[in-house]
């Protein structure tokens, strides 16, 4: 387990503390559901919850399935996805490419923060390791790689880990669609939620997840809180 303070990378100026509990037995979907509902977050093998001292600014954020509805403009965004986009399913894997197209989208959607590109190590380590049944979306526009999705799978929930995109493609709104197709993938396979992450207000990045609704939050910390639903 690492368990220590540290820069948050989601707000400036804040102190965040995600301490990380490696798993070193693969995690069951019905357990894995049970943590989603805690607020629980994959990177690699190790499972982590915000547990900030002086903040509660992150929220998970999920989409109950049975009532979602596109709005006008994700209608428009789907259907011209379905006609540009293939979509492809994968065992998470590594290669130069996908590690090329991850530390372009990073550095061309400024969410690099200064640091150096992701080594293919890092990578492997960050979104092909896993500690549960995952999966790799692979969104290609005719031959050419445009968006890559890490998608982990619970008994009742699915959880969208990561999601990048080459910037190039922005005109399809490839992030909005990847969370429009994730929704139409777990209501095909008869789930309840779709977890989208973290929610945090103040991080730009962020403001996408509100445009998914009805969707339901729920705020770091201790005591565990209720989730809340938002309509609008």
């Amino acid at each position: 387990m690492r368990d220590e303070l540290e820069p948050c990378v989601y707000l400036d100026d804040r102190v965040a503390r995600l301490p990380l509990r490696w798993q070193l037995r693969p995690v069951p979907p019905e357990r894995l559901d049970e943590l989603l509902v805690l607020g629980d977050r994959r990177v690699g093998r190790a499972l982590y919850r915000p547990s900030c001292p002086d903040c509660r600014g992150c929220e998970t954020i999920r989409i109950p399935l049975a009532d979602f509805r596109r709005s006008r403009t994700q209608q428009r965004v789907w259907r011209r996805g379905q006609r540009e986009l293939r979509v492809e399913l994968h065992a998470p894997t590594v290669s130069p490419d996908h590690v090329a197209l991850f530390n372009r989208h990073r550095r061309l959607r400024d969410l690099a923060r200064n640091e150096q590109d992701m080594p293919i190590q890092g990578y492997d380590s960050w979104l092909v390791q896993t500690c549960c049944e995952s999966v790799e979306i692979r969104y290609l526009r005719g031959r050419q790689l445009v968006g890559v999705a890490i998608a982990d799978l619970g008994a009742i929930a699915a959880s969208a880990v990561y999601t990048y995109f080459d910037p190039a493609h922005s005109d399809l709104s490839p992030g909005v669609y990847s969370v429009l197709w994730q929704i139409d993938w777990a209501q095909r396979m008869g789930l309840r939620h779709l977890y989208l992450g973290l929610y945090i207000a103040g991080n730009r990045h962020m403001a996408y997840k509100l445009c998914f609704k009805p969707h339901e939050r729920r705020s770091a910390g201790e005591p565990a809180p209720e989730w809340g639903r938002f309509e609008r």
